[in-house]
């Protein structure tokens, strides 16, 4: 299964990326603790106050237009 989600910011090109695919703006609003490897199969890993964790890889980079990863689970 494919989900797509597609979303509309009323912020600049350069804010959202920065909140998207850095690992400290992450940390503040999607995941306790964010790493992020910014290349085309690159790891990214999200961690949670709970213990939760959850693993991706990177498909794909665009810089400032997209950033695609798919869940390891």
């Amino acid at each position: 299964m494919d989900v797509t989600r597609e979303t509309l910011f009323e912020t600049s090109t350069e804010e959202l990326w920065a909140a998207l695919t850095d690992p400290e703006r992450l940390a503040e609003w999607f995941a306790t603790e964010a790493e992020l490897e910014l290349v085309e199969g690159g790891r990214v890993a999200f961690r949670w106050g709970n213990g939760e964790e959850k693993g991706a890889i990177v498909e794909e980079v665009d810089e400032e237009r997209r950033f695609a990863f798919t869940w390891d689970d």
